[in-house]
């Protein structure tokens, strides 16, 4: 299965789908690659191109595939905790060029010149070689051996076919093998000479990341999709607190119109929305509110929302955020989808904006779904993180009641107690903060549960799911 750079999903969560994926970015960017035999379905933004696998996969199965793709990307951005040292609302992604030249020991700009693949018998490879030749060296660390050392005008021959034109650029980047001290080149990169100007004046990781990001902020959405892409995995792969650092009112325009234009890719619209929190101005919350609150189909997945509504809450604070717990939390007919972007805008709050919002509020916000089987489940592991030991008395009285009758739910609360009981080790720790431990009543409670289930329900302790917080 092939993914576009575009698309930065791990490979393990969409080869779930069981048919190969090809994409483009849906609209303005040309058709999907014209394949016979390929059908296309449209999802969060994105045209997928879908080559059946199976002889019986027929057209009306599409609206599965889309259902399919749909409630990945939730799972992958809706049920996932936020994790405190990455962008919050970012999509993972691959190593960027950046830190692949500084990892490498050489980044070279070459033309094409030729490509040949030899005739063989029919039960052999045939034997490939593409011809470049070297025009710049940007980047190459001297070899021990100065005949060993690249220059320009040197012809490079690469140990496979690449089609090309004569002329045409392509950046090399890659290291001697540590044996036979040969080149292994792990990117060869189709360029033009602003994509290789970008190559070389990219700043080193061992740059302060703040300034790194400032380079990299005047390539979001650039004309040139690459230099897009790695723009934005660059941000993908920033903590939190370098984004803020970077971060200044100037970015206010741009970041406005990406979240105006029908052509910003759905899954960035998060952390577009996320930025202008941070750099504009209360009048912003308005285009905000205007896209988080407008009304959701049923079964309408917006990607991005919970950064949107991460910016919404930056700027408004308090009120921001109840109005988003009342709207799409708490009310009954919020789509899943909605609620889930939800939950990952409160979690945001409690792990980013404690000095701003009350960590109560976000806590009572994951409370108030614990009446709810579909995110009774969810929001467990979010308190108990959060050291929320205060609910476990009255929590654990609801084994065998709903939302906690079915042995996966039931396998929840035995790990919320095992949890409660792992924190109250913590008591002995002087760093620990008394907030954080379990008051005298949640440990009776929890020790007098997991007795309780040991005697009774043994079977469920087989394949319990472990502790809900760190060791």
């Amino acid at each position: 299965m092939t993914i576009n750079r575009a698309i930065p999903y791990p490979q393990w969560l969409l080869s779930k789908a069981r048919f190969s994926l090809c994409s483009k970015r849906a609209g303005g960017g040309g058709a999907v690659l014209e394949t016979p035999g390929l059908e296309t379905v449209r999802v969060g933004g994105f045209r997928f191109a879908v080559r059946p696998r199976h002889p019986r996969f027929t057209l009306p199965s599409l609206k599965k595939v889309t259902a399919l793709l749909s409630k990945l990307m939730v799972i992958l951005f809706g049920l996932i905790p936020a994790i405190a040292e990455a962008c919050p609302f970012c999509p993972p992604s691959s190593p960027t060029w950046a830190e692949q030249v500084a990892t490498s020991e050489a980044l070279l700009l070459t033309t094409w010149e030729s490509s040949e693949v030899s005739a063989v018998a029919e039960d052999e490879l045939p034997d490939a070689t593409t011809t470049l030749n070297v025009v710049h060296i940007a980047r190459q660390v001297p070899p021990a051996n100065q005949q060993l050392a690249i220059e320009v005008g040197q012809q490079l021959t690469l140990p496979f076919h690449r089609e090309g034109r004569r002329g045409d650029l392509l950046a090399l980047i890659g290291s001697r093998d540590s044996e036979t001290r040969q080149w292994a080149w792990s990117e060869v990169l189709e360029v033009t000479e602003t994509s290789y100007q970008y190559l070389k004046q990219a700043p080193s990781p061992e740059v302060a990341s703040s300034e790194r990001l400032q380079f990299f902020q005047r390539y979001l959405e650039h004309p040139d999709p690459n230099l897009a892409n790695d723009a934005f995995a660059e941000f993908s792969r920033a903590d939190y607190a370098d984004v803020v650092a970077a971060v200044d009112a100037s970015w206010a325009p741009r970041v406005r119109g990406w979240l105006n234009s029908p052509d910003t890719i759905a899954i960035r619209r998060g952390f577009y929305g996320l930025l202008l929190g941070l750099c504009g101005q209360p009048e912003d919350r308005q285009l905000l509110h205007a896209q988080i609150f407008r009304p959701v189909d049923p079964d309408e997945v917006r990607l991005g929302v919970d950064g949107m509504m991460a910016g919404y809450v930056l700027l408004g604070g308090e009120a921001a955020f109840q109005e988003i717990v009342d709207q799409k939390l708490l009310d009954p007919a919020s789509p899943s989808s909605e609620v889930y972007a939800a939950i990952n805008a409160v979690r945001f709050v409690h792990e980013y904006l404690p000095q701003r919002i009350s960590p109560a509020l976000p806590r009572n916000a994951a409370r108030s779904l614990l009446d709810r089987r579909e995110y009774a489940e969810v929001v467990l592991p979010d308190l108990a993180r959060w050291n929320d030991w205060d609910i476990t008395p009255t929590l654990l009285a609801r084994f065998g009641q709903p939302p906690f009758d079915t042995p996966f739910s039931q396998k929840k609360l035995i790990a919320f107690a095992q949890s409660c009981l792992k924190a109250a080790q913590n008591s002995n720790k002087p760093d620990t903060p008394r907030a954080d431990l379990p008051t005298e009543p949640a440990i009776a409670a929890a020790t007098e549960f997991l007795e309780l289930i040991k005697r009774d329900h043994p079977q469920l302790l087989k394949s319990n799911l472990g502790l809900l917080i760190g060791p």
